[in-house]
């Protein structure tokens, strides 16, 4: 099994959480403070040199206000 944070499907997801955050107008520092985190933190996700385990994925998407069951079907074999 290869390494997840080196997936395309995981940089299809890291993509599509970036998007939303940047489309509801949220910024890095934003999102920081609804996370209580670093900007480090926010800017190693979003270019995917910190891989997001479960729990982690669905606070990101709470404070982003997006669907974690839409990002997980990102994630889903066709």
């Amino acid at each position: 099994m290869e390494k997840t944070i080196y997936n395309s499907d995981y940089e299809a997801l890291i993509l599509w959480i970036k998007t939303l955050r940047k489309s509801s107008g949220l910024t890095m520092r934003d999102l920081c403070q609804l996370l209580d985190c670093s900007i480090g933190y926010v800017q190693k996700v979003e270019s995917g040199h910190h891989r997001l385990d479960a729990l982690q994925l669905v606070r990101y998407c709470e404070a982003i206000g997006a669907d974690v069951h839409e990002g997980i079907r990102l994630l889903q074999k066709k």
